[in-house]
Parts: structure tokens; sequence; C-alpha cells
């Protein structure tokens, strides 16, 4: 099977050895060898083409080159699953309890623990301590919740748990289909559920546009029973719904809150004017509540709090006293911590 001056229509084997940058790459291919730089028989290339076109021919010479595998560098999943990890540690007296045990009756039993969130549990040297990794970190803050709402149980009294996790501190994800709706205005309806720890991030797209997600830093809180207090995950603010995302977060129905349905199968409707639940606004005879800032006597178009009425409201306020001190004095505002909101300086 000799290479002849028909190279270039033979079914020969090829090895092509190409190397560039930090990777090298040994390709083995059965075919026609179809280049259009190199049509005549290998013997009567000139050493430049062979070097730039690096093809080295079919038998009787085979030319294996050796090729430069890239360094190793560990799986990805494995740091992952390293930030994801809880430590029951045993703090009772007599003898600790068997990996078994805590497996069926602590952990397992309670339903708590879902054994497919888990990515491995390992009994430490010690026989104290247990560590459990998670592949998700949404199961794993439902844990760690579930565990500090039921820490008071018998079962759990002699036990310590430490995690990777922080709890209270979470990031939320909001998505609005429209950009009209300010951040003051989601920071404040996101106050009355839990803290914001910074100000909002807001991605853009490969073009540098942003496209409606706001990621905030919260610390959830928790009410009278030590149970953390949901966020609901829809929020309505005037003409403009949107979502609220993040972990640990219960599926629920976007109108009724309920964890039983979802909203394509929810029977009910909701009043977009007072809140409740089973009629429309133009049927409502309840006071109206605010969907922003959540207080009665007014809807959110009139919410003194949003930005658009407080915007409004400041210039009108210099408006009048431009009007009562005349043009040659300087107005500033010196913030809504003061008792008239802006300064006269002469």
């Amino acid at each position: 099977m000799g290479c002849s001056s028909g190279f270039a229509g033979r079914t020969d084997l090829l090895l092509l050895y190409r190397a560039g940058g930090a990777r090298s790459v040994l390709e083995l291919q059965w075919g026609f060898f179809r280049s259009t730089k190199f049509t005549r028989s290998p013997s009567v290339l000139t050493e430049s083409e062979k070097s730039r076109g690096r093809v080295y021919p079919c038998p009787p010479t085979l030319f294996v080159p050796t090729a430069i595998m890239p360094p190793y560098t560990p799986a990805p999943y494995a740091s992952k699953f390293g930030n994801l990890w809880v430590r029951l540690k045993y703090v009772g007296e007599g003898e600790p309890p068997t990996r078994d045990f805590v497996a069926e009756e602590l952990l397992f039993q309670s339903s708590w623990v879902n054994p497919r969130d888990i990515y491995s549990f390992i009994s430490l040297p010690n026989r104290r301590d247990f560590e459990l990794c998670f592949l998700q970190e949404a199961p794993l803050r439902r844990f760690m919740e579930i565990v500090a709402s039921n820490s008071g149980q018998p079962k759990w009294k002699e036990w310590t748990v430490e995690s990777s996790l922080q709890i209270e501190t979470t990031t939320l994800v909001v998505k609005f289909w429209t950009g009209r709706i300010p951040d003051h205005d989601i920071e404040l309806y996101l106050k009355r559920y839990c803290d914001v720890l910074h100000p909002p991030i807001k991605p853009v797209d490969k073009f540098g546009l942003w496209y409606g997600i706001r990621k905030f830093k919260v610390r959830l809180r928790r009410d009278e029973d030590g149970h953390f207090i949901h966020i609901p995950n829809s929020i309505s603010l005037g003409p403009y719904n949107g979502r609220v995302i993040y972990p640990g977060q219960a599926a629920r129905c976007f109108i009724c809150q309920a964890s039983d349905h979802q909203v394509k199968e929810c029977p009910t409707i909701k009043c977009w004017k007072c809140g409740n639940l089973g009629h429309k606004a133009k049927e409502c005879q309840n006071e109206s509540e605010c969907s922003l800032c959540g207080q009665i006597g007014h809807t959110f178009f009139k919410c003194p709090k949003s930005y658009a009425n407080m915007a409004k409201n400041h210039d009108n306020d210099i408006s009048a006293l431009t009007q009562m001190w005349g043009p040659g004095h300087s107005i500033i505002s010196i913030g809504e911590d003061s008792a008239d909101g802006v300064g006269i300086f002469f």
C-alpha cells in the first residue's frame, strides 16, 4: 500500500499532527486527501511545503508524532461540592451513634433530606462527626432552615450542626418584563420581608445592554417561632408584574401563594386594589391597600413613598420655594431626614 504520484486520490491512512498553543491534538483520519495545496506526490514536495502543511503521508514510512498532553486539572465538581457541606457533631454523653443510625433515624426518616440530593455521607474517624456534601445549594439551604427551626426537638438536642452556607444571607433575583420600574421601588418592596444589604447588580448582555434582571444581596428575617419569613415569588407594582427567585424558595402559586398548585390551576382571582382573593378590583368594596409599601388607604399609583411621587413632590417643593424667595437664591436638597427636605442659601 505504498504512496504513488496519485497521492491526492488515494484512500490511505493519514496521521495529522497539529501543535498549537497550550494543547496538542492527534487526529486519525481515514479517507480521501482533498488538499488543494498539495496535489502532487510527496516525493516532489519542497521542504517548505512539507513544513507549512505539516502533513505526513501514509506507509511505507508512517510518522507517529509524540503528543504533548495538557497538564492534569481536577474535575470542576470537586470544588463545587466542597462549598456545599454540613457537619453533624454528636455532643451527647455515652457511645456515639453509628452511621446507619444517623442516616435512618436522624436524617432520612424525617424526610428532611432526600438521598438523591446527597453527594456523600461520611463518618469521620472520631466517630462523633458526620459530614454530608450536597449536590445543590437549594436542598442544603432547606435542610439548614429545618434544622434551625427544629433544634429544640429531643433527638437534636445532642447534636451541633455546622455548615459552609450562611442561611440568613442569600441572593435574590428579581425579574420584571419592563425597564420602567425604578430600583428604589423594588428595594422598598423587598424591605417589607428582608434586609437589603447592597444595591442591586444589574447584569448586561454582550451588547452592554441591561435585560431586566436585578440581583440583591439580602438577609432573611425570622418570625416569632424562629422560621424564616418567605418572600412572595411574585410582585405587582401597578400594571407591571415581576418574579422573585432565591435558593430554597418553596414552589407556590403566583396568585394565591398556595403550595398545592400552580398559577394555571388556580381556581381564584385576586383584587389588585385591596389584595384580597375572590373578587376583581371593579367589584371591590374594601379600602385600598398599597402593593408597594403595604399600607392601607392608597394604591401604588398614589403611594407617597414611590420614586415617581417622591420626585414629583420634590419638584413641587422646589418650584414653590423658588416662587416664594425669587430666582436670586440657591435651593438645594438636603435629604429626607430634614424637616423641610430643602435648604435655602442667600
